[in-house]
């Protein structure tokens, strides 16, 4: 007979009615229709069967990360149909709340990974997340853990460094940007995309570069193409830039966005000084010719 025992029961014996209905033979008229009832005592274990921990839980906004949680048999009994889930509020999302587990002997854990995405505006904090667990006995019984909490951090403090790299262009040129970037945290980062994305008097045709690895500490400079107006005005603006990088644990983190300042002046051409120094040179020897004719 199917039972249910709350998840916040105390451990201990527990009181159970069963009621027996059955009929006596017999071809009298008189109501031969009897219920038998009787109290059973019910042992009920306050030992969870399941544990829950949790790794990678510390994210950055903006992060597409995975929460990796390990289950682990703590009972007696092998346990089958293990299906972890978890639960999620803003800012965290998952596409994919829920794993399984086909089975865990006693003693023995599995880790699974549910995908996380963490909102871009999401600001410095601690969360919790829960997960519950539930699995079937070699009875047929299905069992439920606790509803574990886990503790996730949001942290604002950001991978990389970026700055221009004599970020000085002339109006009307087709030429490129240098940027460097710093790996200025405390783990490699991997994969990293930097991408420009510039606004007038800026365009690109090539907005994208790559760079395969940069360990903390380390840094590189990367190219972008960069063509300016033929209209823009000498002064200082800024083309914003964006990375993307995979951390240690194949989680994917955004960079940015970063502000790359570039200066637009005017090229002194080479052909209008020429131009002034001949000039110079003509003026200096008409006032050489009248003041030898004045004096001749």
């Amino acid at each position: 007979m199917p039972i249910a025992v709350p998840a916040a029961a105390d451990g201990g014996p527990r009181p159970v009615t069963v009621a027996v209905t059955y009929e006596l033979d017999g071809d009298d008229e008189v109501d031969r229709r009897r219920t038998v009832v009787r109290t059973l005592s019910v042992p009920v274990s306050d030992a969870d069967l399941l544990a829950v921990t949790a790794t990678n839980t510390t994210y950055r906004p903006g992060t597409d990360g995975r929460l990796r949680v390990t289950v682990e048999n703590v009972g007696d009994r092998r346990l089958t149909d293990i299906e972890p889930r978890l639960s999620t509020t803003p800012p965290f999302a998952s596409d994919a709340p829920g794993a399984y587990v086909d089975s865990l002997a006693p003693g023995e854990s599995r880790t699974v990974a549910f995908p996380v995405t963490v909102a871009g505006d999401a600001v410095a904090s601690t969360h919790s997340l829960p997960v519950n667990v539930t699995a079937r006995t070699a009875d047929g019984d299905t069992v439920r853990s606790e509803t574990r909490d886990v503790p996730v951090t949001i942290v604002d403090t950001d991978l990389l460094a970026v700055t221009g790299v004599n970020a000085t262009v002339p109006p009307d040129t087709d030429g490129h940007l240098d940027v460097r970037i710093e790996n200025v945290g405390s783990v490699p980062l991997t994969d990293l995309t930097p991408r420009i994305d510039p606004a007038p008097p800026f365009t690109s045709e090539g907005p994208r570069s790559y760079v395969s690895r940069l360990a903390p500490g380390e840094s590189t400079v990367v190219t972008f193409q960069l063509t300016v107006a033929e209209d823009a005005v000498p002064s200082t603006q800024s083309v914003r830039l964006n990375v993307t990088a995979t951390t240690p644990d194949d989680d994917t983190v955004r960079s940015g966005p970063h502000e790359v300042a570039v200066r637009i002046e005017r090229e002194e051409r080479a052909g209008s000084t020429l131009v002034l120094i001949a000039g110079a040179v003509v003026v200096a020897v008409l006032l050489g010719v009248g003041w030898w004719w004045l004096n001749d």
